[in-house]
C-alpha cells in the first residue's frame, strides 16, 4: 500500500495468486481484496494487518464489495456464484450459485 506521495506504508501479504480487485471503505480504515487465489481478505488499512480471510469460489474471485452500510460484504466468483458475508463472523450469510438451466 502506497501513499499518494509514493511512500511505500504496509506490504499486504496473504493472497497467493493475483489480486483482481481493491476497494476501501468510506473512512479509509479498512482495505478489501479480492484474489485469484479464491479468497477475499479484509484489512486494517492503517496498520496494514488483515482482520478476516473469506474462502470463496474455487475458480477465483474477481470482484468484491462492500455494502452500503459496510455491515456486509458481497462476492462474485470466476465460477459465476455471488456471495454475501457478515464480515464479524466470516461466513456466507447467503449464497447464490451460477441458475442452472433447467433440462429439456
Amino acid at each position: 500500500m502506497w501513499a499518494a506521495n509514493g511512500t511505500l506504508l504496509h506490504v499486504l501479504a496473504g493472497h497467493h495468486s493475483y489480486i483482481n480487485s481493491a476497494v476501501w471503505t468510506r473512512d479509509g480504515e479498512r482495505l478489501l481484496t479480492a484474489s485469484s487465489d479464491s479468497t477475499t481478505k479484509l484489512w486494517d488499512a492503517r496498520v496494514g494487518v488483515m482482520i478476516a480471510s473469506l474462502d470463496g469460489s474455487a475458480t477465483g474471485i474477481y470482484r468484491a464489495s462492500f455494502s452500503a452500510d459496510e455491515t456486509a460484504i458481497l462476492t462474485a466468483g470466476w465460477d459465476g456464484s455471488a456471495r454475501i458475508w457478515r464480515p464479524r463472523s466470516g461466513r456466507a450469510g447467503l449464497d447464490a450459485a451460477r441458475p442452472r438451466r433447467p433440462r429439456q
